[in-house]
């Protein structure tokens, strides 16, 4: 079960839990979602997003599941 609710990768639906940590280019780790690309260190925006299973980039904003 997903943390997150309906943010799922856009190349293989793996959906990131909670615990699941992305690095930044200055080298902080955080999870992406939780501030939405955003690095709370450097500032960053983050505009692609590599998933943890597959290893694929993507859109940062194609990562979140449109309802319905």
């Amino acid at each position: 079960m997903a943390a997150h609710g309906r943010i799922r990768c856009p190349r293989c639906s793996w959906q990131p839990r909670k615990h699941d940590r992305w690095q930044c280019s200055c080298l902080h780790i955080w999870n992406t979602f939780d501030t939405r690309g955003v690095c709370p260190a450097c500032h960053r925006q983050w505009l692609d997003t590599q998933c943890l299973r597959c290893q694929e980039w993507s859109k940062h904003e194609a990562w979140y599941a449109a309802d319905g």
